[in-house]
């Protein structure tokens, strides 16, 4: 079950990340200014505008966003846990790499 449990959670971390990078992209920000401006020329699309910006976008995107960025902390925290972990083996080999007080 945990195993299971593993995969799913590094499956649902990758599509954070994929997609995340989608969302902040600049092909996104003009697909997003088209879709807004739209109504400006064809007023009949109004509703699908708001549909798509406020409800898809909000509804979807921005929780996405905060995992994204909740998948990158946990990322930064293990890469500083192995640098402070290499840090301190290497402090173990060569001594301290605090300068002593005159």
């Amino acid at each position: 079950m945990v195993k299971l449990r593993t995969r799913v959670t590094r499956a649902n971390e990758r599509v954070a990340e994929v997609a995340a990078g989608v969302i902040n992209s600049m092909w996104t920000f003009w697909l997003l200014l088209v879709v807004t401006l739209a109504p400006l020329i064809w007023p009949s699309i109004m509703p699908a505008e708001q549909y798509v910006s406020s409800g898809v976008f909000q509804a979807v995107a921005l929780p996405l966003l905060g995992v994204s960025g909740a998948v990158q902390s946990r990322q930064m925290l293990r890469l500083m846990r192995r640098l402070m972990k290499k840090l301190e083996e290497i402090e173990g080999r060569l001594g301290s790499f605090e300068t002593p007080e005159p």
